[in-house]
Protein backbone atom coordinates (compact mmCIF):
# COMPACT_ATOMS: atom_id res chain seq x y z
CA UNK A 1 0.00 0.00 0.00
CA UNK A 2 1.36 3.36 -0.81
CA UNK A 3 0.49 5.91 1.83
CA UNK A 4 -0.38 9.40 0.07
CA UNK A 5 1.35 11.65 3.00
CA UNK A 6 4.65 10.51 1.45
CA UNK A 7 3.82 12.19 -2.10
CA UNK A 8 3.46 15.45 -3.82
CA UNK A 9 0.23 14.69 -5.19
CA UNK A 10 0.33 18.16 -7.50
CA UNK A 11 3.13 16.19 -9.40
CA UNK A 12 1.30 13.46 -10.61
CA UNK A 13 -1.06 14.05 -13.94
CA UNK A 14 -4.39 13.35 -15.01
CA UNK A 15 -3.26 10.71 -17.15
CA UNK A 16 -1.04 9.15 -14.42
CA UNK A 17 -4.13 9.13 -12.31
CA UNK A 18 -6.13 7.42 -14.68
CA UNK A 19 -3.70 5.06 -15.82
CA UNK A 20 -3.16 3.98 -12.04
CA UNK A 21 -7.18 3.74 -11.56
CA UNK A 22 -6.97 2.12 -13.79
CA UNK A 23 -4.29 -0.89 -13.03
CA UNK A 24 -6.52 -0.89 -9.54
CA UNK A 25 -9.81 -1.99 -11.49
CA UNK A 26 -8.35 -4.18 -14.36
CA UNK A 27 -5.76 -6.01 -11.98
CA UNK A 28 -6.34 -5.95 -8.66
CA UNK A 29 -10.56 -5.92 -9.63
CA UNK A 30 -11.02 -2.75 -7.01
CA UNK A 31 -14.84 -2.02 -7.50
CA UNK A 32 -16.38 2.03 -7.91
CA UNK A 33 -17.61 1.37 -4.18
CA UNK A 34 -14.22 0.11 -3.26
CA UNK A 35 -12.33 3.52 -4.03
CA UNK A 36 -16.04 5.57 -2.51
CA UNK A 37 -17.42 6.40 -5.75
CA UNK A 38 -20.23 5.23 -7.85
CA UNK A 39 -20.36 3.56 -11.34
CA UNK A 40 -20.91 6.21 -13.13
CA UNK A 41 -18.47 8.78 -11.80
CA UNK A 42 -15.75 6.25 -12.60
CA UNK A 43 -16.37 5.52 -15.80
CA UNK A 44 -16.45 9.09 -16.27
CA UNK A 45 -13.21 9.15 -15.16
CA UNK A 46 -12.05 7.06 -16.70
CA UNK A 47 -13.14 8.88 -20.24
CA UNK A 48 -11.46 11.81 -19.21
CA UNK A 49 -14.91 13.95 -18.70
CA UNK A 50 -14.37 14.39 -14.91
CA UNK A 51 -11.03 14.93 -12.66
CA UNK A 52 -9.44 12.27 -10.37
CA UNK A 53 -9.43 13.98 -7.01
CA UNK A 54 -6.88 13.44 -4.70
CA UNK A 55 -9.09 11.46 -2.38
CA UNK A 56 -10.51 9.36 -5.83
CA UNK A 57 -6.46 9.14 -6.24
CA UNK A 58 -5.16 8.05 -2.23
CA UNK A 59 -8.05 5.27 -2.11
CA UNK A 60 -6.39 3.94 -5.80
CA UNK A 61 -2.95 3.80 -3.99
CA UNK A 62 -4.04 1.59 -1.10
CA UNK A 63 -4.46 -1.24 -3.65
CA UNK A 64 -1.11 -0.21 -5.50
CA UNK A 65 2.81 -1.15 -4.07
CA UNK A 66 5.79 1.26 -3.94
CA UNK A 67 7.12 -1.22 -6.67
CA UNK A 68 4.00 -1.12 -9.30
CA UNK A 69 3.66 3.16 -8.78
CA UNK A 70 7.35 3.09 -10.03
CA UNK A 71 6.53 1.40 -13.03
CA UNK A 72 3.14 3.30 -13.79
CA UNK A 73 4.94 6.35 -13.21
CA UNK A 74 7.81 5.40 -14.94
CA UNK A 75 10.23 5.33 -12.36
CA UNK A 76 9.42 8.82 -11.39
CA UNK A 77 7.72 8.91 -7.80
CA UNK A 78 7.32 12.57 -6.49
CA UNK A 79 8.50 12.62 -2.99
CA UNK A 80 6.69 15.21 0.00
CA UNK A 81 9.44 15.72 1.52
CA UNK A 82 9.00 18.41 4.59
CA UNK A 83 11.69 21.02 5.55
CA UNK A 84 13.15 21.38 9.01
CA UNK A 85 11.01 24.48 9.59
CA UNK A 86 7.63 22.19 9.41
CA UNK A 87 9.32 19.79 11.62
CA UNK A 88 9.71 22.72 14.01
CA UNK A 89 6.16 23.96 13.22
CA UNK A 90 4.77 20.32 14.21
CA UNK A 91 6.63 19.86 17.13
CA UNK A 92 5.43 23.36 18.55
CA UNK A 93 1.84 23.43 17.44
CA UNK A 94 2.03 19.38 19.29
CA UNK A 95 3.07 21.11 22.70
CA UNK A 96 0.20 23.21 22.45
CA UNK A 97 -2.63 21.47 21.34
CA UNK A 98 -3.58 18.27 23.00
CA UNK A 99 -5.79 16.80 19.90
CA UNK A 100 -3.03 17.34 17.40
CA UNK A 101 -0.40 15.97 19.81
CA UNK A 102 -2.47 13.02 20.34
CA UNK A 103 -2.66 12.66 16.11
CA UNK A 104 1.28 13.22 15.73
CA UNK A 105 1.96 10.93 18.49
CA UNK A 106 -0.34 8.03 16.42
CA UNK A 107 1.43 8.75 13.35
CA UNK A 108 5.08 8.62 14.89
CA UNK A 109 3.65 4.86 16.54
CA UNK A 110 2.15 3.76 13.06
CA UNK A 111 5.37 4.98 11.38
CA UNK A 112 8.44 5.33 13.27
CA UNK A 113 7.50 3.12 15.93
CA UNK A 114 10.35 -0.16 15.25
CA UNK A 115 12.58 2.87 14.69
CA UNK A 116 12.30 4.44 18.06
CA UNK A 117 12.06 1.35 19.91
CA UNK A 118 15.77 0.27 18.35
CA UNK A 119 16.69 3.85 19.49
CA UNK A 120 15.77 2.85 22.70
CA UNK A 121 17.99 0.05 23.42
CA UNK A 122 21.05 1.69 22.39
CA UNK A 123 23.25 3.47 24.09
CA UNK A 124 25.78 5.56 21.89
CA UNK A 125 29.12 6.02 23.90
CA UNK A 126 31.19 9.13 23.55
CA UNK A 127 34.86 9.36 24.81
CA UNK A 128 33.35 11.58 27.93
CA UNK A 129 31.75 8.11 29.31
CA UNK A 130 35.40 6.50 28.94
CA UNK A 131 36.77 9.95 30.52
CA UNK A 132 33.99 9.13 33.65
CA UNK A 133 34.76 5.60 33.74
CA UNK A 134 38.11 6.48 34.22
CA UNK A 135 37.82 8.81 37.04
CA UNK A 136 34.79 6.71 39.18
CA UNK A 137 38.08 3.76 39.17
CA UNK A 138 40.45 6.03 40.09
CA UNK A 139 38.12 7.39 42.83
CA UNK A 140 38.00 3.70 43.33
CA UNK A 141 41.90 3.37 44.20
CA UNK A 142 41.91 0.77 41.37
CA UNK A 143 45.42 0.50 39.65
CA UNK A 144 46.22 2.32 36.34
CA UNK A 145 47.39 -0.79 34.86
CA UNK A 146 43.69 -2.39 35.87
CA UNK A 147 42.67 0.52 34.61
CA UNK A 148 44.22 0.99 31.24
CA UNK A 149 43.40 -2.74 31.19
CA UNK A 150 39.78 -2.62 31.37
CA UNK A 151 39.48 0.24 29.05
CA UNK A 152 41.51 -1.43 26.12
CA UNK A 153 38.69 -4.19 26.15
CA UNK A 154 36.13 -1.57 26.29
CA UNK A 155 37.84 0.25 23.37
CA UNK A 156 38.03 -3.06 21.62
CA UNK A 157 34.41 -3.70 21.66
CA UNK A 158 33.00 -0.76 20.71
CA UNK A 159 35.30 -0.21 17.35
CA UNK A 160 33.55 -3.36 16.66
CA UNK A 161 30.13 -2.64 17.29
CA UNK A 162 30.59 1.57 16.24
CA UNK A 163 30.44 2.68 19.19
CA UNK A 164 26.92 2.15 19.90
CA UNK A 165 25.49 -0.51 22.30
CA UNK A 166 22.54 -2.95 21.65
CA UNK A 167 21.49 -5.75 23.47
CA UNK A 168 21.74 -7.67 19.88
CA UNK A 169 24.89 -6.45 19.53
CA UNK A 170 26.34 -7.02 22.09
CA UNK A 171 25.20 -10.74 22.12
CA UNK A 172 26.77 -10.93 18.90
CA UNK A 173 29.74 -9.63 19.81
CA UNK A 174 30.77 -11.69 22.51
CA UNK A 175 28.64 -14.66 20.57
CA UNK A 176 31.73 -14.18 18.42
CA UNK A 177 34.36 -14.56 20.19
CA UNK A 178 33.04 -17.54 21.89
CA UNK A 179 33.40 -19.64 18.57
CA UNK A 180 36.81 -17.91 17.64
CA UNK A 181 37.88 -19.54 20.87
CA UNK A 182 38.81 -16.07 22.41
CA UNK A 183 38.03 -17.78 25.78
CA UNK A 184 40.81 -14.57 27.50
CA UNK A 185 39.59 -11.93 25.59
CA UNK A 186 35.78 -13.00 26.31
CA UNK A 187 36.66 -13.13 29.91
CA UNK A 188 37.93 -9.66 30.35
CA UNK A 189 35.76 -8.18 27.61
CA UNK A 190 32.57 -9.69 29.42
CA UNK A 191 34.21 -7.91 32.81
CA UNK A 192 35.14 -4.70 31.00
CA UNK A 193 31.74 -4.13 29.49
CA UNK A 194 29.89 -4.93 32.64
CA UNK A 195 31.63 -3.27 34.55
CA UNK A 196 31.56 -0.01 32.06
CA UNK A 197 27.80 -0.35 31.64
CA UNK A 198 27.08 -0.60 35.95
CA UNK A 199 29.54 2.53 36.60
CA UNK A 200 28.49 5.05 33.88
CA UNK A 201 25.25 4.06 32.27
CA UNK A 202 23.30 2.76 35.35
CA UNK A 203 23.01 5.84 37.27
CA UNK A 204 21.83 7.74 34.10
CA UNK A 205 19.52 5.41 32.96
CA UNK A 206 18.60 2.60 34.60
CA UNK A 207 16.17 1.07 32.13
CA UNK A 208 18.50 1.06 29.26
CA UNK A 209 21.53 -0.82 31.86
CA UNK A 210 19.26 -3.35 32.20
CA UNK A 211 18.55 -3.96 29.08
CA UNK A 212 22.52 -4.25 27.65
CA UNK A 213 23.60 -5.93 31.33
CA UNK A 214 20.76 -8.66 30.92
CA UNK A 215 22.12 -9.34 27.12
CA UNK A 216 25.18 -10.89 27.91
CA UNK A 217 25.37 -14.67 27.34
CA UNK A 218 28.48 -14.79 28.90
CA UNK A 219 30.30 -13.05 32.33
CA UNK A 220 33.36 -13.27 34.56
CA UNK A 221 32.22 -14.50 37.44
CA UNK A 222 35.03 -12.70 39.27
CA UNK A 223 37.12 -9.88 38.60
CA UNK A 224 40.33 -11.30 36.42
CA UNK A 225 43.21 -10.54 38.06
Amino acid sequence: MVDCNLLDLAQISEEQRRSIIEFVRERKGVKPRDLGVTDAYLRMVRLGKARAGDGLLCQALKYVTEDELRLLLKGIVPEAKASLNDAVRVIATARTDPEFREFLLGLIKEYLGDYITTLQQTWHVGEKDIEDFIRAKRLKGLSEKTIRDEVHYIREALAELDWNLTPEGVREYLAELAEDGETYVLKHTTYSLKSFLKTVLKPKDPFLFALLYNSFHHSAREEPQ
